[in-house]
């Protein structure tokens, strides 16, 4: 899916739907955000960080 603008940075323009799985209260669910090419980057960083801390790598 291509989305018209970014949810990170506002810029309008393509983006793309990136989907995480959250871990909250116990159940996990699928987040979804529209990201542009310069923010896809930035936003795989932090979760793979959060996901690399909770399986203590």
């Amino acid at each position: 899916m291509v989305c018209k603008n970014c949810q990170l940075c506002g810029r309008e323009g393509q983006a793309d739907l990136v989907c995480s799985w959250i871990l909250a209260d116990g159940e996990v669910t699928e987040a979804c955000w529209c990201v542009c090419k310069d923010c896809r980057q930035h936003l795989e960083d932090r979760v793979w960080s959060v996901y690399r801390e909770l399986l203590g790598m």
